[in-house]
């Protein structure tokens, strides 16, 4: 296929624009080894996190890190106990902890640092892909991230840390076939420079249910790949600076939604080779038709980038 100048020149500025956000997690999807003097409380997998509390979030990989971390590794699991183990959302490795513990007050967390602190005012748009493990015989609620200007790490303790959930699954969450995807656009207070996967609801405030598990620990273990969270004002581009088109949930498998623009006005979305895809028309769009990748809407001379899962 041959295309216009005009129309490539377009496709670079599509590059561009995905290119102008950045992710600020550091090792968004647990990949590479760990690094030794920066584990924690005892030695985790994955580069830039660390433990948060006294509980000890498991490393999932297909192949063999550094012989100084912890691993489960997928293909050679005991399948009669890790019987729910999923493939990783993305990369080669994932992530895993318990949410809950019925008898006591457990909650596995892990953290890093930012790659930069959060500004005040600015908006930003958080997701994480989070799959329930059916391993253990609970599922809860309250899975989620927490945001703090400083670390909260406390290895004395294997409860919850007091912080305030950025955002959390508010029911209990028990789909064992897929991954799920967690998303909130906010606005940030400023200064947040760590961010922390676990469960910081009280014991009183957890709801539970007991599965089917392959094992009877009263505990509720989920597993954790892709997050992001990037400045949402670098991810579109407006007619004028008073107005900015955000597409909210992003990533998404089924419907998504475009601010700012009328029921009238049209949009597309287009593949990376500039192929129209998808059109439409008013703020709302179904993409559940489509393949899983990264493509480009377009409306209002604006410019988005959007990720199907």
């Amino acid at each position: 296929m041959r295309y216009t100048p005009i129309f490539l020149s377009v496709i670079l500025a599509i590059f561009a624009l995905s290119a102008s956000a950045q992710n600020l997690i550091p090792n968004p999807g647990f990949e590479g080894n760990c690094s030794p003097g920066a584990l924690g409380n005892g030695n985790f997998g994955a580069d830039h996190w660390y433990n948060a509390n006294a509980g000890t979030f498991d490393f999932y990989a297909a192949a063999e890190p550094s012989p100084s971390c912890f691993l489960v590794d997928t293909e050679s699991l005991n399948w009669e106990l890790y019987n729910e183990v999923q493939a990783p959302f993305e990369g080669d490795r994932f992530v895993g902890g318990i949410m809950y513990m019925s008898s006591f007050c457990i909650r596995e967390m892990i953290q890093c640092k930012l790659l930069e602190p959060l500004q005040e005012g600015k908006i930003y748009c958080f997701s994480m892909q989070v799959a329930f493990s059916g391993m253990f015989d609970r599922a809860c609620n309250g899975v989620g991230v927490a945001l703090s200007a400083d670390s909260t790490v406390n290895f004395a303790s294997s409860c919850t840390l007091g912080l305030t959930p950025l955002i959390q699954f508010d029911e209990v969450v028990s789909d064992t076939e897929n991954w799920m995807t967690l998303s909130i656009e906010f606005v940030a207070a400023g200064g947040e420079q760590y961010l922390t996967i676990g469960n910081q609801l009280d014991d009183a405030d957890v709801s539970s249910e007991v599965v089917d598990g392959s094992t009877a620990s009263e505990s509720a273990y989920y597993y954790f790949d892709m997050l992001s969270l990037e400045n949402c004002e670098q991810n579109s581009i407006g007619e004028s600076s008073e107005i900015v088109l955000q597409i909210v949930p992003n990533p998404t498998s089924s419907m998504f939604q475009i601010t700012n623009i009328e029921n009238n006005e049209p949009w597309k979305v287009v593949d990376y080779l500039g192929k129209m895809v998808l059109s439409g028309n008013g703020p709302i769009g179904d993409v559940s038709s489509l393949a899983r990748g990264c493509y480009v809407v377009v409306a209002k001379n604006a410019m988005m980038r959007l990720v199907v899962e």
